[in-house]
């Protein structure tokens, strides 16, 4: 699945909120939770900082409310099967999404926070 641009980001926003995971397909559910997470950063050239040897990592302006979106979709995730948790872990969503944004934006406090929870 291709990085989905910040206008779309609501729309996938919008039906994970209101379908739950029991209520989708797992190919449907996989494709609309990756389009959430590429929601989070906007794409660009991945290429090292000359400075500090660290890819350039750049959040969207949907990523407050997408990260919003994230934990209320964990929060609702099958206790016992814990499916978008593993998925999450699966896709390494951790290190490359939230590890860059802690330390990139560690100014931008409600982000920081949103991103901790």
């Amino acid at each position: 699945v291709s990085t989905q641009s910040t206008g779309d980001s609501f729309f996938f926003l919008l039906k994970l909120k209101n379908m739950s995971a029991a209520a989708k397909t797992s190919t449907e559910f996989e494709e609309d939770l990756l389009a959430l997470i590429h929601s989070l950063s906007t794409p660009f050239e991945l290429e090292p900082n000359e400075k500090t040897n660290y890819f350039n990592y750049c959040v969207s302006k949907d990523c407050f409310e997408s990260l919003k979106q994230l934990l209320k979709i964990i929060r609702k995730d099958d206790k016992d099967k814990r499916i978008v948790y593993c998925k999450l872990l699966k896709w390494e969503i951790i290190q490359n999404d939230l590890v860059p944004i802690l330390c990139i934006y560690r100014k931008k406090q409600k982000l920081i926070l949103i991103t901790l929870k």
